[in-house]
């Protein structure tokens, strides 16, 4: 049967660290530093779902919510109460003849930190596809990730204090693998046997 589950937690931290960041207006540089802040306060809801579309087709969801906030940053300064969103939906597809397909996909909203915000981006899209051969022996996988080049960029703005910061980050996130895995020795059919017949021993 399908289970889900449910966590929440609250949580309080003082004296807690972190970095931030401040000008040296001689040398022109920016230096990030770590601090105490005299309290941090942390809010996180967890929720995993899973969801069976067809008989070869099931979702499994999970759902990250959470907040922090942040006390006597600096000046006695408290951050605002914001509510980040972290989403990942994994597709697991059974097509049949030992083939097998994935589909994973993980997104988060614009969350705040000590620094600024970061703005909402995808952190992972990957498709994946294995095939069993050779008497379920051995299996090729081959795995794209990033195929269609929607997590490649990261983007944060910055204000604190006096400075203003802008980030607009390109990374190179497009791989494909291929590999392949073979298993020595017999196919577990014996330990499958012996489990079967422990539990008709236990049903007895």
């Amino acid at each position: 049967k399908n289970k889900y589950f449910i966590s929440f937690s609250y949580t309080v931290t003082h004296d807690a660290i972190r970095y931030l960041a401040a000008q040296v207006v001689e040398q022109k540089i920016t230096e990030f530093y770590p601090i105490n802040v005299d309290k941090l306060d942390n809010l996180n809801l967890n929720i995993t779902i899973p969801v069976k579309i067809a008989k070869w087709w099931e979702i499994n969801l999970f759902t990250n919510v959470y907040s922090n906030k942040f006390y006597n940053l600096e000046n006695n300064t408290v951050s605002k109460f914001y509510l980040a969103l972290n989403e990942n939906m994994s597709n697991t597809f059974n097509l049949g003849k030992g083939l097998k397909g994935e589909l994973i996909l993980n997104y988060t909203t614009k969350s705040v930190d000590q620094l600024g915000e970061t703005l909402p981006q995808f952190n992972n899209v990957s498709i994946g596809l294995q095939k069993q051969i050779l008497k379920e022996k051995g299996s090729l996988t081959l795995n794209i990730s990033d195929p269609f080049q929607w997590c490649y960029r990261y983007r944060f703005n910055g204000t604190f204090l006096r400075m203003s910061e802008k980030d607009n980050n390109y990374y190179n996130t497009r791989t494909i693998s291929l590999t392949f895995n073979y298993r020595f020795g017999k196919v577990n059919n014996e330990r499958r046997q012996h489990v079967v017949a422990s539990q008709e021993e236990q049903n007895r």
